[in-house]
């Protein structure tokens, strides 16, 4: 092979027990894919990779080479779902597997990864002192990978949280179990993200199917720096709040429209959001008086210090002066003033900065 050409290798390697494997030349190496050493643990055969080391893939000139790293469960896709995927199976386990080291002379050896795959990881314990990595594989500990692009973790029900790196994410592709329940997305964004609940969980097989939407199973949302400027954030939020009302129109298929509202804002009593700099409304996703309403039956604290930025709200009909009043009692009174859009939420109804007619009365 030429000087810096490139090469697919595949090893087919019997191990025993806890027998040590080394790969040579790990720092030239974009993609690794160990998925290969999981096996059926049927009859206790089979138990996967009980360790893995990074500490020598970083090169101290060249830095981390490491690209793609496929570490989870191969799973098959439903054949007849084409292309819009919903299910996949595997028949293969990870069993209790572990990360040790992922850093080299205090560099992160996974500092330019963009695609990784843990599908099927549970009960996992890294040497990070984390709880799980879907908590602090993107930034802790002096490293932050914001160039991972592609994420993909279903089956990995051994996490409730979930947080992109500081510097931010440009997901094309986020798979997440619905075990998660707190999403922190700081100056992100994403084109497609999915939750997957895991069914049929065992040693030797598992199933993940898509759920439509943001599960209402989500506890809390929290978007950081600028991710609420980008209209995917809008998406998330109605999508998470029309599920929630779709679970009581499904548990309660005789509730009228009020009750079924009503049991709604009891719902959103118990989450909890918070977005800064946001710009949500103008986009092809659009937000309505009575989305405002909802928003602001989230119960957490301080509702009004927790939603900041702008929002343009796509009624045709001009607000009443009591739907003013009260967006005003809700969000503050400054809730129609651009110049506390740093520290309120503006709201507007024309894009014009910001006025909104009342009675034929216009409020600048």
């Amino acid at each position: 092979m030429a000087p810096g050409g490139e090469a697919q290798i595949d090893a087919n390697v019997q191990l025993e027990d806890k027998q040590p494997c080394f790969i040579f030349g790990a720092s030239s190496i974009e993609g690794l894919d160990l998925s290969g050493l999981l096996t059926n643990s049927t009859n206790n055969i089979g138990k996967g990779y009980t360790d893995i080391s990074f500490e020598d893939s970083y090169d101290n000139v060249l830095g981390a080479s490491l690209k793609t790293l496929k570490l989870g469960a191969p799973c098959t896709p439903n054949i007849y779902e084409y292309p819009n995927v919903t299910t996949y199976t595997s028949n293969l386990s990870i069993g209790q597997n572990g990360i040790t080291a992922i850093t080299a002379n205090g560099n992160d050896a996974l500092e330019n990864l963009e695609h990784l795959d843990i599908i099927g990881w549970y009960n996992k314990q890294t040497t990070q002192g984390a709880a799980s990595w879907l908590s602090d594989i993107f930034s802790g500990n002096g490293y932050d990978r914001k160039n991972i692009t592609t994420f993909y973790a279903m089956g990995c029900d051994m996490a409730t949280e979930f947080k992109t790196s500081n510097a931010g994410n440009k997901f094309e592709d986020l798979r997440l179990p619905t075990s998660v329940t707190t999403l922190e997305f700081v100056n992100s964004s994403w084109e497609n993200i999915s939750f997957w609940e895991s069914t049929e969980l065992t040693p030797t097989s598992s199933r993940y199917d898509k759920i439509i939407g943001i599960p209402s199973s989500v506890n809390t949302i929290k978007f950081k720096g600028t991710t609420a400027r980008n209209q995917c954030s809008l998406d998330m939020v109605l999508s998470w709040i029309n599920n929630m009302e779709a679970d009581i129109r499904t548990q309660h298929p005789g509730y009228t429209i009020d009750e079924i509202e009503e049991a709604l804002w009891e719902v959103l009593a118990t989450k909890v959001i918070y977005a800064e700099q946001i710009n949500w409304g103008a986009g092809t996703t659009k937000l309505y008086y009575k989305d405002l309403i909802r928003l602001s039956k989230i119960g957490n604290d301080g509702i009004l210090y927790n939603l900041k930025g702008y929002v343009i709200i796509s009624d045709t009909a001009n607000l009443t002066a009591i739907q003013v009043a009260e967006l005003q009692n809700i969000f503050g009174e400054h809730a129609f003033d651009i110049g506390t859009i740093n520290t309120n939420l503006v709201i507007d109804q024309d894009s014009g900065f910001v006025r909104i007619s009342v009675k034929g009365a216009t409020i600048d």
